[in-house]
């Protein structure tokens, strides 16, 4: 998988962790062959970090109020 990150952060202890964040889209569903806005607007945020963690969320758009989160882990090539 290939994804572009729109905001890096570089870690300042010693564990030298660097983690970019991508949105991916704001409440869009797919009803093909067109991508449609839901209603119920939220942002989707995606963490890839150097140590294989990928962590998302989903936030209230207007709101900070999460919607869900989750975690993976996956080996990957920076």
């Amino acid at each position: 998988m290939n994804t572009s990150c729109n905001v890096f952060q570089i870690a300042s202890s010693g564990d030298r962790l660097v983690v970019g964040q991508a949105v991916w889209h704001v409440s869009q569903q797919v009803a093909s062959p067109h991508i449609e806005f839901q209603g119920n607007d939220y942002w989707w945020l995606t963490n890839w970090a150097t140590d294989g963690t990928l962590a998302m969320s989903r936030w209230n758009v207007g709101e900070h109020v999460s919607r869900g989160d989750s975690q993976e882990n996956y080996d990957m090539a920076w």
